[in-house]
């Protein structure tokens, strides 16, 4: 069989991100009152407002690449998933599953971003308060907690790909009553069969 309909997701995917490029570049140009220069960003950042809205800006334009660009995600493991159980698959059911499945998909996005996120933040900003007090405090947090923020990223990082190796098979397949169930699932099947 030949399902050449499987480029789809990625073509999407490749649409999908030049037009967002396309539209930062607009709030930008909108923004600034004409191309985005290197002053005219530094005068845009020295302001609360310019601050504000940037920050508006940039937090809904990577919301929305995180949704439509897990959503073609989905769609891509629905017609693998096709392929594997009958051999051939078609845009419409992969519409039809990635519904499904999308749900589930984008909270187990959100889970990884924020169990990643909100750690490395968190210790961002006690340097930053730290170098706020006293430079000097800044600096040792700073040495102290890059070497916690380092660990902590060599250890999500084997979690990431080893506990959660399984996670998107379990996806599609498994049986699950929510994201940590999957991760938790993903996990067992990773320890019954790497350690």
């Amino acid at each position: 069989y030949r399902n050449p309909v499987l480029f789809l997701p990625l073509l999407f995917n490749f649409i999908f991100v030049i037009l967002l490029v396309g539209v930062v570049l607009l709030e930008l140009v909108l923004l600034l009152g004409g191309w985005p220069t290197t002053e005219s960003l530094t005068l845009l950042m020295q302001t609360p407002e310019g601050i504000i809205l940037s920050v508006v800006l940039g937090v809904v334009d990577i919301l929305a690449l995180i949704a439509v660009v897990s959503y073609f995600g989905v769609m891509a493991l629905c017609m693998f998933k096709d392929i594997v159980d009958y051999g051939k698959t078609s845009l419409r059911r992969a519409f039809g599953m990635t519904r499904t499945y999308w749900k589930n998909y984008i909270m187990l996005v959100i889970f990884i971003i924020f169990w990643f996120v909100v750690p490395l933040a968190l210790l961002g900003l006690v340097i930053f308060a730290g170098f706020m007090l006293s430079k000097p405090l800044g600096i040792v947090l700073a040495i102290i907690l890059g070497i916690v923020g380092l660990c902590y990223l060599l250890a999500f990082s084997l979690f990431a790909t080893f506990g959660l190796f399984f996670v998107f098979p379990l996806l599609m397949w498994g049986k699950y009553s929510g994201v940590w169930s999957l991760v938790k699932l993903s996990w067992s099947y990773t320890k019954k069969n790497f350690v």
